[in-house]
């Protein structure tokens, strides 16, 4: 829990589930986070060893994140995390959609 404890943390590895993203994906698929947040949640998830950045070779010198072995093993407890979250929200009006491995839409 220390490492994905903090805010935005999980959901950064759900979106990091899809394969590698840029700063900006990031931040576009997490409507609402800060910049300045989602750069230090960044920094502690590498730090952590979950996440690791790279830059793409040439010509695209283009820097992106992805997760490590260690981040992909949170997968599974992503998935077992939603399955759990289903049940409570069937009662609820529904106003967005997510998924352990995909970015929440708006249905």
């Amino acid at each position: 829990m220390d490492v994905v404890g903090e805010r935005w943390n999980l959901l950064l590895v759900r979106e990091l589930s899809l394969g590698p993203r840029r700063h900006r994906d990031l931040a576009a698929g997490l409507p609402g986070i800060p910049s300045n947040v989602l750069a230090a949640r960044l920094k502690d998830l590498q730090a952590a060893g979950v996440v690791v950045r790279r830059t793409l070779p040439a010509p695209t010198d283009v820097t992106v994140y992805e997760l490590t072995d260690a981040g992909r093993a949170l997968q599974p407890a992503l998935k077992e995390l939603l399955a759990w979250g289903r049940p409570m929200h069937r009662n609820r009006p529904r106003t967005t959609q997510c998924s352990p491995v995909g970015p929440c839409r708006a249905s």
